[in-house]
């Protein structure tokens, strides 16, 4: 199938000439002054924040509802000396809190111990086999980390059992909360915390902070830690803004310099000797530690993260090989299943791997533009599946209009997660058809982005390819520029690629060569051999390869 193709727009936030001075005047192209200004940044206060961010930009902890009644609890099993439990969900960000925060203790002398649930057997977020273990091993508090916020009943469960909980979570909290010792979630109604976007793990990370601050220990307690976090908010896609930027930036500088535990592995075998970027823990981070909670048990992840080896890392490496396999293999069948006829997409096939249907819901958006719910078998009469939306599409709220058809949803505006009985799934489809077609119209399922400016070939430089680095760590609300050059005309192209997918073109002006890569854009070879000319939508980059650096464009689409 081929790739969408976007409609496009230019970014016409207000430029203020005299706004975009300022920054000249500190050295940067005006194409960079432009890019800066379309960020909202305006003075040069800032750009310092924006361009240099610093730990003193990270937020009180204790501004978090929650906060104190969490770090009290923690303080008094430390005096009692009562084993603690670290809970977290199964898939990166979960992996990664659990990793920080079990860390922290350990590195207190707290007894600590830490809990995956089992994907197949146990699912999503806090279950009874948890809570059972925590019980036959004498625990009386359990930390849970990226997830708990639903879990009405089976906190209530522990609490039963005289154990508490101190929950950590940044998913949209229901209607009613769990009766838990102290709840950490940015979003619930009171909190009055600066900024909502945290991750799972980055609220650990605020609470070891909180508790260091509690103790009077020093910052390197929980700074030495913070490439966890970054990590996390890469692979789980929040915004890349506010505290977020601070913490990546911050985590990925660490990740570079002097990386926590088993991260100095990925760093080492995986990225190599050069400065770590997002697409880095997008692409080849995440999707390793991701990789055991999907077809094997997320602990590997864990224990890779805490302790490293070779043999730890190598495993994951294989999970991961094991992993695309299951990715390809169900994705070319769900494709296969897609209709024309309806504004959205429910498939399910009852043999399909639980570890791999998110990853293939969203391959699915990528060739078919509308809400998309991919299904597979639990159990004889439960299905279990993830959801992806689109712009103008709230997936969490479009459930929640299902919401009698589902045994449990949960999630975000554009991903979520669900479960139903098998009997349901017909009326669960029409519902989930009806609920998006009284919601989208027509302009909705076109694909539309919006790039920042139009360059000439004699302005890709490497300069400008070194300032549009400046603007990085980027992800949601920070996104890499795109850039457009109109009617591509001088250029060579080869088709690249294991199934000869993707495209490697080579295009020239007076006498300069440069490098593009377009992946998943074989379809337009046909039109690139009648020499037609085109408009290319690209990003940016400077591809450091074996040490040797140059400017590279990574196309976004292709328009003839």
């Amino acid at each position: 199938m081929e790739k969408l193709s976007y409609q496009w727009s230019e970014n016409l936030a207000d430029t203020p000439k005299e706004t975009m001075q300022i920054f000249e005047h500190l050295g940067f192209s005006s194409i960079m002054s432009k890019l800066i200004v379309q960020k909202g940044i305006h003075n040069v206060e800032s750009a310092k924040k924006f361009f240099l961010p610093k730990v003193d930009q990270l937020y009180d902890p204790f501004l978090m509802k929650g906060m104190e009644e969490a770090v009290d609890r923690i303080a008094q099993a430390i005096t009692n000396g009562q084993k603690i439990l670290v809970y977290g969900d199964y898939d990166v960000d979960g992996t990664t809190s659990v990793a920080l925060l079990f860390s922290f203790l350990e590195d207190l002398g707290i007894s600590v111990s830490f809990y995956i649930p089992d994907r197949e057997k146990e699912g999503y977020g806090i279950s009874s086999l948890g809570i059972n273990y925590a019980h036959q091993n004498n625990i009386k508090l359990i930390v849970a980390l990226d997830c708990g916020i639903r879990s009405v009943e089976l906190v209530q469960k522990a609490k039963n059992l005289s154990i508490d909980f101190v929950i950590c979570d940044h998913h949209i909290p229901g209607a009613t909360l769990p009766d838990a010792f102290a709840i950490l979630n940015p979003k619930q109604k009171g909190c009055n915390y600066p900024f909502k976007e945290l991750s799972g793990c980055g609220i650990g990370f605020k609470l070891c902070q909180a508790i260091a601050s509690r103790l009077r220990l020093d910052s390197s307690t929980y700074m030495d830690k913070i490439d966890l976090v970054a990590v996390s908010i890469a692979a789980d896609l929040v915004e890349m803004n506010d505290e977020n930027r601070v913490l990546t930036f911050l985590g990925m500088k660490k990740l570079s310099e002097n990386p926590f535990g088993g991260l100095r592995l990925f760093r080492d075998l995986v990225i190599g000797n050069r400065p770590v970027k997002t697409h880095d823990l997008v692409f080849k981070i995440g999707p390793r530690i991701n990789a055991a909670g999907r077809v094997f048990h997320a602990n590997q992840s864990v224990k890779t993260l805490l302790y490293g080896g070779q043999e730890h890392f190598d495993k994951l490496n294989a999970l991961n090989k094991e992993r695309q396999e299951l990715d390809q293999h169900v994705g070319k069948q769900a494709l296969a299943m897609l209709s024309k006829d309806t504004k959205s997409t429910v498939v399910f096939q009852s043999d399909w791997h639980k570890g791999v249907i998110g990853i293939v819901a969203s391959r699915i958006l990528e060739h078919a533009y509308k809400p998309t719910v991919v299904l597979t078998e639990k159990s004889a009469d439960i299905l279990v599946g993830s959801a992806r939306s689109i712009p103008n599409f709230n997936m969490y709220e479009g459930l929640n209009k299902c919401a009698d058809l589902l045994e449990q949803f949960g999630g975000h505006y554009f991903a979520a997660g669900l479960s139903l009985k098998k009997n349901n799934l017909s009326a669960f489809k029409q519902r989930f058809e009806e609920v998006v077609s009284q919601t989208l119209i027509d302009i909705d399922f076109v694909p539309k982005a919006i790039y920042n400016s139009e360059l000439k070939l004699e302005e890709i430089t490497g300069k400008l390819a070194a300032e549009v680095e400046k603007l990085a760590p980027f992800g949601p609300k920070n996104m890499r520029p795109i850039f457009l050059i109109k009617q591509v005309e001088n250029y060579q192209y080869q088709i690249i690629g294991k199934g000869n997918h993707h495209l490697r073109l080579e295009i020239s002006h007076a006498g300069q060569k440069i490098n593009c890569i377009a992946f998943q854009m074989a379809h337009h070879a046909q039109k690139l051999n009648l020499k037609v000319p085109f408009d290319l939508f690209f990003h940016l980059e400077i591809n450091d390869f074996r040490g040797r650096k140059n400017v590279q464009l990574v196309v976004v689409d292709i328009k003839f």
